[in-house]
């Protein structure tokens, strides 16, 4: 059996002067993408691939390339978006029954205080009734303990509320955007994307019969064919699973007693 001659990559390999490769990266503070982007490129102008057409090659430029770094920036968008909500309503459930709980323990130590203050004092009751038009003595205020305890309670509770109308939010804001899902389709088609062209490169899988003579030119028809395959079940899987998931269930809801 012969050995398999795919891609081998150089590290010190200098793209030809066509134009189409990435320049290379002087910066340290290039984004993900740019730097996938600038990797790809040097395998696609590697000598290995010489034999491919002009067109060959900006298919894998602008079919594969670009789909796969567009799918794998969009999975770690909706990924960072979904994990945010998430965070936020797992500790805003959290923090709402205890707030909850913080001032109803607070408006109880307020009543608890209020019959101190109400109280009506020995010398106010021991004056004598010298007229129906005296004036009645006024009612204590509450001491400044009680009046710390319902500024707790006031902020414990409407916090609490607050909060919850927060995490309720965010919950239906997950929920229709569908940021999970999104998340987990688009990464599972990057990934598929990955693998099949790492496969052409390497000439392994459904490729590995062109490999005894490192012939990316003949497998290049069945590699296209994989990709298309793959974008439109990836178009035809988002219409059926997340576009259309609402209205389904929606559907599902109305059809029950």
């Amino acid at each position: 059996m012969e050995h398999n001659q795919g891609i081998t990559v150089q590290p010190n390999y200098s793209p030809d002067p066509s134009g189409h490769s990435a320049p290379t990266p002087t910066s340290t503070q290039r984004t993900s993408g740019d730097r996938t982007r600038q990797k790809y490129n040097r395998l696609i102008d590697s000598p290995e691939l010489q034999n491919l057409t002009f067109l060959e090659k900006e298919f894998l430029r602008q079919r594969w390339l670009d789909q796969m770094i567009w799918f794998s920036d969009k999975a770690s968008l909706y990924r960072d978006r979904h994990y945010r909500i998430r965070i936020v309503t797992v500790i805003g459930s959290i923090l709402v029954p205890a707030m909850i709980s913080l001032g109803s323990v607070c408006t109880g130590a307020f009543f608890l205080q209020l019959p101190e203050a109400t109280a009506v004092s020995p010398s106010a009751a021991s004056t004598s009734p010298s007229t129906e038009s005296a004036t009645p003595a006024p009612i204590a205020s509450p001491p400044s303990s009680a009046s710390v305890s319902l500024a707790w309670s006031r902020f414990f509770l409407f916090t609490g509320l607050g909060l919850s109308q927060i995490v309720a939010i965010l919950a239906g804001v997950d929920q229709f955007f569908k940021f999970g899902d999104r998340w987990r389709h688009y990464r599972s088609t990057a990934e598929l994307l990955k693998t099949h062209g790492w496969q052409f490169l390497e000439l392994s899988g459904p490729y590995e019969s062109y490999a005894s003579n490192g012939d990316h030119e003949a497998a290049f028809p069945v590699f296209a064919n994989q990709i298309e395959e793959i974008i439109q079940s990836d178009v035809d899987g988002y219409v059926t699973q997340i576009a259309t998931q609402k209205s389904f269930n929606q559907g599902i809801d109305n059809t029950r007693f």
